[in-house]
Formats: structure tokens, sequence, C-alpha cells
């Protein structure tokens, strides 16, 4: 009869810990996103080496405190009416008030101590458990 508890107590133990898990999953892929963060107070650009990306960086204050947002902007020389071709949030950190950024190469950029790769469309969130 003991040993039948045991299981039974294992068993449900287990089955919190994957229910937990995949919670906290679900919640960080789908709830989390970086399309729609605040535009906040622009603080400096930094373009790539071949000047072809910038990553402007952004302060906001939130209500947990202040945060940064980095949006990469990619240019397009070829049309002469909009320059800019596409717009991205790719880091959202916070309680931070500044940032360094700097470029590797033209696909990698360092942003306080994370390097991202561009062109794997790599982004870091700080609300998430993982990166993209």
């Amino acid at each position: 009869m003991k040993t039948l508890t045991k299981y039974a107590v294992y068993y449900v133990l287990v089955f919190a810990v994957f229910a937990a898990n995949m919670f906290f999953y679900v919640k960080d892929h789908f709830f989390y996103t970086m399309n729609d963060l605040p535009e906040g107070q622009y603080l400096y650009s930094s373009m790539s080496p071949d000047s072809n990306h910038s990553a402007e960086v952004y302060r906001i204050e939130t209500p947990e405190g202040r945060a940064i947002r980095v949006e990469l902007r990619t240019f397009d020389f070829s049309n002469k009416e909009n320059i800019v071709s596409s717009e991205k949030n790719i880091y959202w950190e916070v309680n931070k008030s500044v940032v360094t950024v700097g470029w590797e190469n033209n696909d990698v950029i360092t942003i306080d101590n994370r390097t991202l790769d561009l062109s794997l469309g790599q982004t870091y969130d700080s609300r998430r458990i993982t990166t993209d």
C-alpha cells in the first residue's frame, strides 16, 4: 500500500512539473511580442559597416522601470522615394537605462555583450525565457 502511495505522489509531482513547464512555454511563446513595443525617447543610432543597416536605440519609461528598445532599420538605396525598406525591433531589456551597440560585421551586432546574428533573424527580449 505504501508503494502505491509513493508512485501516486511521484506521478502527481511529475505531472505538475510538466504542466507548469507547458504553461510557461505557451505564455512565453504566444504572449510576448516585439511588434508592439512603445516608441520611447530616441538616444542614438549606430550604422553597420556597409551602411545598409542602422540600430536605433530608444529609452522607455515603463511601470517596471526604465527599458531599452533597439530597432533595426534596413536601407534600400535603389528606391529613391522610400530609403527605409524595413524596421524591426531586435532588442528589449527591462531595468536598463543605456546600452552600448557595436557591429562585428555587416550582419552581426553586439548590444551590451549580447551578440545577435541578423542574417539568422536573432532577437533578444528580456521578458522571454529563451532568445529567438
